[in-house]
């Protein structure tokens, strides 16, 4: 029997993360050939998040609890349950219920079928503040120039894989793991598959000015020189 992989990174969710465990198991349900486990990491959430997941894997021990000693940060959060994930498929999604579960089999069959590595939910609208979607923009833009990423490939937060890019992924054992420097990476067949991304179940989202910044920086000068050939060639002409 095939095995699903479900990686959530969790923080400031105590009120979300039930429910969105729930319709993980709803919709896999729909499938009964595949078996799947819930990773849920806890990024050192201020809230009582580490409670409700505890309280749960309790109750049903397909859901299993990493608890991370300090706050590393979501793509750090998200290779930690990458590092014990034990299914044939991978699937990333967010914690606050703005991943359209109910297009879960949507994601997962062009990577099912053997057509694709990698696929990407497709949000035409992104629910989020103004600020958030600057800080994408310029991520997506950023992403073009140093890490040759395609001009019309948005990455988002809810996508499949197959085992072998998880396999890859964590044999980067350097700090500030940046996903999509390590996905394009490993692969370039990926398909992006339009769906309309919900509004939060609660709650607002945590990704702030400073954190944007550190992500870029670490994300672009680990994977690619043009950041130290730029600095090379700018301080040879200020010399």
């Amino acid at each position: 029997m095939k095995k699903i992989s479900f990686v959530i990174p969790c923080y400031g969710s105590e009120n979300t993360i039930k429910p969105v465990i729930e319709e993980i198991e709803k919709y896999v349900a729909l499938r009964s050939e595949y078996d799947y486990e819930i990773i849920c990491v806890n990024d050192t959430s201020p809230d009582n998040v580490i409670i409700v997941l505890k309280d749960i894997a309790a109750q049903n021990k397909k859901v299993k609890v990493v608890d991370l000693s300090r706050n590393f940060g979501k793509h750090s959060a998200v290779m930690a349950g990458f590092s014990i994930v034990k299914g044939d498929y991978v699937v990333c999604l967010d914690d606050d219920g703005q991943c359209p579960m109910d297009r879960l089999w949507d994601l997962l069959d062009p990577v099912i079928s053997g057509g694709y590595d990698y696929s990407m939910a497709k949000y035409d609208k992104k629910k989020q503040s103004g600020f958030k979607n600057f800080g994408s923009a310029m991520n997506s833009l950023m992403s073009v120039i140093l890490i040759d990423k395609p001009k019309e490939m948005n990455f988002s937060n809810f996508k499949a894989m197959k085992r072998f890019v998880v396999d890859e992924m964590v044999k980067y054992n350097n700090p500030y793991p940046y996903l999509e420097g390590l996905t394009l990476r490993t692969t370039r067949s990926i398909i992006t598959v339009p769906m309309e991304e919900r509004e939060r179940i609660a709650g607002e989202g945590h990704f702030t000015l400073k954190k944007s910044l550190s992500l870029w920086m670490n994300g672009f000068t680990a994977f690619s020189v043009k950041p130290l050939r730029i600095s090379t060639f700018m301080g040879t002409i200020l010399t």
